[in-house]
């Protein structure tokens, strides 16, 4: 079944100059880009992408890391495309990473509990700073695609 998946890449994606990879890698895996665009994401928009997060310890770390520098707002097509970019998101993450922690169970429970003593860091790097951010569903895509693309 064809569908449309928002697709976000963060700015530590475009810091580093991955688009074209990533962008290729969505390509090479049948799927296709119908609009993209370059842009500072603003509060309201990080709202309604987060909105399931907005009562997470991170939140405030999340979106202020996600409004420090440009991102690149994706539609992808193609079938299944929630699905398999969602998969694919996963596979680009693991090859483009530039850091691993090392992280304990306890470093795991206390950053959990918001009181680890490296809790920010730990905040840009588990759930900021990871290159990429895709849409749950295809609903989720079609809510924010209207606010970023009015579509």
């Amino acid at each position: 079944m064809q569908e449309k998946v928002l697709v976000i890449l963060k700015p530590d994606c475009l810091k580093r100059k991955l688009e074209n990879q990533i962008i290729s890698s969505i390509l090479i895996s049948g799927l296709y880009a119908e609009d993209a665009k370059v842009l500072i994401l603003d509060g309201q928009f990080l709202e309604v992408m987060y909105k399931g997060l907005q009562l997470e310890h991170f939140y405030q770390d999340l979106v202020n890391f996600m409004r420090s520098g440009p991102c690149m707002a994706m539609l992808v097509t193609g079938t299944e495309a929630v699905e398999r970019m969602n998969r694919l998101k996963y596979e680009l993450r693991q090859k483009h990473q530039d850091f691993w922690t090392d992280l304990s169970e306890e470093d795991l429970r206390l950053w959990r509990e918001n009181r680890h003593p490296n809790q920010k860091v730990l905040n840009l790097k588990l759930v900021a700073a990871n290159l990429i951010h895709v849409c749950d569903s295809e609903e989720e895509s079609t809510e924010c695609a209207k606010l970023l693309f009015g579509a």
